[in-house]
Parts: C-alpha cells; sequence; structure tokens
C-alpha cells in the first residue's frame, strides 16, 4: 500500500476488512508495517478462495481513504490465490489514476476522507495552502481558517479559496521578509460525507 502525499508523518496505518484477521471491519486494525516512503505493509494467513473486501484507514472511518469508486460501502476486494508458493502479493502502489484500464481496487489511496494539507508557502503578497482534495469550509466561511503569526504578534488578513482544494490568505499589508507560523483548521472535506480536519496543521513558512 503506498499513502499519499500530505499523510502525517509518523501515522499508524490500518487495514480493516471482512474476515477476523482484518478487524472484522474494526477502522482500527489490524496495524500495518511502516516500510518508509510512504509504504505499509500487512501479512494475514488465510485459505485459497478466501474472498476479501477491505479498505485502508489511519484509524478512523473519519480517516478512511475515500476517493474514486472507493467510498461508502464500496470497498477494495480480492480473491486468495497463493498457486504452487501458498502466498500472493496484493500490491496496491500504483499511481495510475487516470488511466481507465486500472481498476481503482488496486491502486495507491489518493485521498482520505479527512482533508489534509500538501504544502504551504509564502510570499509577500499572499501565503497559498494547498490541501489533497477539494475543501469546504466547516463553518460558515473560510473566516479564520488561516491565521498568520510573524515576529510582532498575529497579522491581519483574510483567507479564501481561488481554486479547489487550495486557500489562499492575503494579507492586509504585504507581509516583510521573515519567518512566519501558519495554522490552518475550520476546513472540511466536500459533499454530504465530508468531514472536518482532525487537528490543527501548523507549520512555519518564510517571506524571501
Amino acid at each position: 500500500m503506498l499513502a499519499p502525499p500530505g499523510t502525517p508523518p509518523g501515522a499508524t496505518l490500518y487495514l480493516p476488512g471482512n474476515i477476523a484477521e482484518l478487524g472484522p471491519w474494526d477502522p482500527g486494525k489490524p496495524a500495518m508495517t511502516d516500510r518508509g516512503n510512504g509504504i505499509g505493509e500487512a501479512t494475514i494467513t488465510v485459505p485459497d478462495g478466501t474472498d476479501i473486501q477491505y479498505k485502508y484507514t489511519r484509524g478512523s472511518w473519519e480517516t478512511v481513504e475515500e476517493w474514486g469508486s472507493i467510498t461508502g460501502t464500496n470497498n477494495r476486494s480480492v480473491t486468495v490465490d497463493g498457486g504452487i508458493t501458498r502466498t500472493m502479493l496484493v500490491d496496491d502502489t500504483s499511481t495510475a489514476w487516470d488511466d481507465p484500464g486500472v481498476p481503482d481496487t488496486h491502486l495507491a489511496i489518493q485521498y482520505w476522507r479527512d482533508p489534509l494539507v500538501v504544502s504551504a508557502s509564502a510570499a509577500g503578497s499572499a501565503v497559498t495552502v494547498r490541501f489533497q482534495r477539494d475543501i469546504q469550509p466547516a463553518r460558515a466561511d473560510y473566516s479564520g481558517s488561516v491565521t498568520v503569526t510573524g515576529p510582532s504578534g498575529p497579522v491581519a488578513g483574510a483567507a479564501g479559496e481561488p481554486t479547489p482544494g487550495t486557500l489562499l490568505w492575503t494579507p492586509s499589508a504585504t507581509l516583510a521578509p521573515g519567518s512566519y507560523t501558519v495554522t490552518v483548521t475550520g476546513v472540511s472535506s466536500t459533499g454530504p460525507a465530508g468531514v472536518p480536519m482532525r487537528e490543527p496543521y501548523v507549520t512555519t513558512v518564510t517571506v524571501p
């Protein structure tokens, strides 16, 4: 399994599914082994012919993968066939999301259900925050969703979403060169199944 960009460093990933070895359907079981570079791995022993349905999570249904056809009650699936070696590798690491000939059930995770920040950058005229996926305000609007603090304290400004999945915070006055702390909160994923950010995202950006 390959986790998407923006997955929190050190996050434990899980593999819940429809059989006892995978929970069953407990979003916090079983934990996967971190192999580095976003790769997670789990090994189970089951009879040949077992039909398995499963998804990947970060420990809850609010942090389950949700993208493409892997939404709601639509799951990944595989039928176990160990062959002569009695082993089977399920490789969910391909990022060919735009290839119509490759089913979503065996591609890497594209997005999690909750919105995660992929990057934040700054210039004197704005702070740009990019998410994995499209977003919407968790409250009435994006007021207070992005706060910026400089050496002299909080900086006045306002945030908006000029393009899907991107917040642009514009300061009331041009930011002077230096380091600023950016906090992002109050943002939800879109649609009826949308959930808010699990915790504020905090980072430091530098205005050249």
